[in-house]
């Protein structure tokens, strides 16, 4: 059972048996960033920016932002690592979200779809390596970006774009 607490009735003959598995939370848990999007067609209102916290009892808290709006969202995974939200949306169809843990990769990986009845979209996210303060990043410190411009216009601006990023230790 999933359930905190379990009763049952003694009668004569009654035999109980318990089977105790290991958790499987306590590996995967962690702080997870990932993106949702159609291969086919990256769109604003069907292409995101998702976040999770995940704890060694399997709930978690996220954040699902698709076309500018953050969404909360929280729950409790199943034994086998799958979780459901359907997000209400005013005036729009609600969001459905399934993703899962992929148990198979030591990494820590969720997969899953997020989608509305009109479209789909994949969800990969993947757990945050590094910690401020017990696995700071190596690659922190400030850079200049270079974004070269495309041949093709329809593809990208022809001209190269320059940005700054900065990469905290986390």
């Amino acid at each position: 059972t999933n359930a905190p607490r379990l009763s049952f009735r003694m009668e004569p003959n009654l035999r109980l048996q318990a089977n105790f598995v290991p958790n499987p939370f306590l590996p995967v848990r962690g702080s997870y960033n990932g993106l949702f999007l159609n291969e086919g067609s990256v769109r604003h209102d069907s292409s995101g920016f998702f976040t999770a916290a995940t704890t060694d009892s399997g709930t978690y808290s996220a954040k699902l932002t698709l076309a500018g709006q953050v969404s909360p969202l929280s729950g409790r995974f199943a034994l086998d690592g799958r979780a459901t939200n359907i997000l209400a949306r005013p005036g729009l169809n609600p969001l459905t979200i399934r993703f899962q843990f992929d148990f198979t990769d030591p990494r820590g990986v969720l997969v899953g779809t997020v989608g509305d009845g009109n479209w789909s979209a994949e969800l990969r996210a993947h757990r945050a390596v590094y910690n401020a303060a017990t696995n700071p990043a190596p690659q922190a410190g400030r850079y200049t970006l270079l974004l070269p411009g495309a041949a093709d216009p329809a593809r990208a601006p022809a001209g190269t774009s320059v940005g700054a990023v900065t990469v905290d230790a986390s």
